[in-house]
C-alpha cells in the first residue's frame, strides 16, 4: 500500500519542472506534508525546499486536489480547482497591469503569493507558490476572534480587490462580462442541498439554547432556497473571494505592531455582491463581544477603504459604487451571515481530530461534522445578534 503521505509522482515532476526554469540544475528535493489541522478540506498541501549549488534554497508551497470519487460530481468542486488557476494564472496579471496603469504606490496594492505552475490535469489538479511561512507569514488561530486590528487590515485588502474588480468592469467590460460568466457559482441539485441543510440545521439547532431553538429552526427551513440567492450579484456584479476566512488570510506583525496581509485560496472566486465577503470575514471570523464594539465600525472601515482604493485607480466612488449602494447591498446581504455561520462555522471552529477528510468521503452523504462547544459559543452569539437585529 502507498504511503498516503507521500508525495504524488505528478506533484515531483511538476517541481523538477518548475526548478529547471528557475535554472536550479541537479536539484535536490525536500518534500513535505503540511497538515492545516482542519483549517483545509480540498487540497492535500505540501512544502518544498529546492536546493542547488550557487543558488538561495527556493521554498515552494503545493496544493494538490484530494477530493475524487462522486463528491466530485455532487458540487462545484472541479471547478474550483479551474479557478484557482484562473486568478493566478490570468487575473493577478490583469490587475497588476491596472494598478501600473494608475501608478498605484506598491504598498497600496493587492498583493498575491508568487505563482509558480500548475497540473490542470482531472484529479491532480496542482497549484506551485511561494511558501509565504518562509517568510513568517501563518493564519490566524481559527479557534480564537479576530481583533479590530487583525479585523482592519483584513477589510483594506479585501476593499483593494474588489476595487480592482470596478476598474476591470470599467476597463474592459465586455471581457470582465465574460469572466463573470464563467465565474457564475454552481450549486448542486435541489434534493442535495436540502438534505445537506437539514443536517447543518439540526446541529445549529441542537447547540443553540432552548430557548431560541424552534424560532432559529422555523428560520432556517422557510429559508433554505434563498441560500442561492446570495451568490448572485445584486446593483452591480462584482468578482468576490468567496470564501473571506482567516484561515484563508496569511498575515505577520510588522516590528512597528501593524498587521501585514496577503490573501489566499481564491478557489471560490464569482460573481456576486460585494457585501457577501464582508459577512464571510465578519460571521465566520469573529465572535459576538467583538461584534458588539467593532461590526459598525469595521463595515465604516471597508467602506472608507474601499473608496481610497478606487479613488488610487482614478476612479469616482460616487459614480462607481455610492454609499447608497453599499448600505442597500449591506441589508438585503445581512441575513446571509446567519445562514453561512450554520453552514461554515462547523467546520472553522472543529477540532482538528474531528476534522472531515474529503478524500475519504465518497458522497455528501458521508458528510458529518463533530461540532465543538466553540461552535456553540460562536453560533448562540450569531443566533443573539440576529434576535437583536429583527431577523430572527
Amino acid at each position: 500500500m502507498a504511503d498516503a503521505s507521500a508525495p504524488p509522482p505528478a506533484l515531483r515532476t511538476l517541481i523538477e519542472d518548475i526548478a529547471q526554469k528557475q535554472n536550479y540544475n541537479n536539484p535536490q528535493l525536500t518534500i513535505t506534508p503540511l497538515s492545516t489541522g482542519g483549517g483545509n478540506y480540498t487540497s492535500e498541501l505540501f512544502l518544498i525546499t529546492v536546493t542547488a549549488p550557487g543558488h538561495e534554497d527556493l521554498r515552494l508551497f503545493a496544493k494538490v486536489a484530494n477530493v475524487n470519487g462522486k463528491i466530485r460530481d455532487e458540487g462545484p468542486i472541479t471547478k474550483c480547482y479551474e479557478t484557482e488557476r484562473f486568478v493566478y494564472g490570468s487575473l493577478v496579471d490583469i490587475f497588476s497591469k491596472i494598478e501600473e496603469k494608475n501608478s498605484v504606490a506598491v504598498e497600496h496594492r493587492l498583493r498575491f503569493p508568487k505563482y509558480y505552475g500548475c497540473n490542470p490535469k482531472l484529479l491532480e489538479e496542482t497549484i506551485v507558490l511561494e511558501d509565504l511561512g518562509a517568510r513568517g507569514f501563518d493564519t490566524h488561530d481559527r479557534l480564537k476572534s479576530i481583533d479590530w486590528l487583525y479585523a482592519a487590515t483584513a477589510v483594506a485588502e479585501l476593499a483593494k480587490f474588489h476595487a480592482l474588480s470596478f476598474a476591470y468592469q470599467e476597463e474592459n467590460p465586455e471581457e470582465f462580462a465574460q469572466v463573470i460568466k464563467e465565474r457564475k457559482f454552481e450549486f448542486g441539485s435541489d434534493e442535495r442541498m436540502k438534505v445537506m441543510w437539514e443536517g447543518m440545521v439540526r446541529e445549529a439547532v441542537g447547540a443553540c439554547r432552548e430557548e431560541s431553538r424552534a424560532r432559529l429552526a422555523k428560520y432556517l427551513m422557510d429559508n433554505v432556497k434563498r441560500v442561492r440567492d446570495y451568490y448572485e450579484p445584486l446593483r452591480r456584479p462584482v468578482l468576490v473571494h468567496g470564501d473571506y476566512r482567516p484561515s484563508n488570510l496569511m498575515h505577520k506583525i510588522r516590528p512597528d505592531g501593524s498587521v501585514e496581509m496577503i490573501p489566499v485560496d481564491w478557489q471560490m472566486v464569482r460573481a456576486g455582491c460585494l457585501a457577501t465577503d464582508l459577512m464571510y470575514l465578519i460571521f465566520t471570523g469573529s465572535d459576538a463581544a467583538f461584534r458588539a464594539s467593532h461590526y459598525t465600525a469595521l463595515l465604516e472601515e471597508y467602506y472608507r477603504q474601499l473608496c481610497a482604493a478606487l479613488r488610487r485607480l482614478k476612479l469616482d466612488p460616487e459614480a462607481v459604487y455610492p454609499r447608497e449602494d453599499f448600505d442597500y447591498e449591506l441589508e438585503q446581504s445581512l441575513p446571509y451571515g446567519l445562514l453561512l455561520s450554520v453552514f461554515v462555522l462547523p467546520l472553522v471552529t472543529v477540532e482538528a481530530a474531528n476534522a472531515p477528510k474529503l478524500d475519504k468521503l465518497m458522497s455528501y452523504d458521508d458528510w458529518k461534522v463533530k461540532t465543538s462547544s466553540v461552535f456553540s459559543d460562536r453560533i448562540n452569539g450569531v443566533v443573539d445578534d440576529y434576535v437583536a437585529w429583527g431577523i430572527l
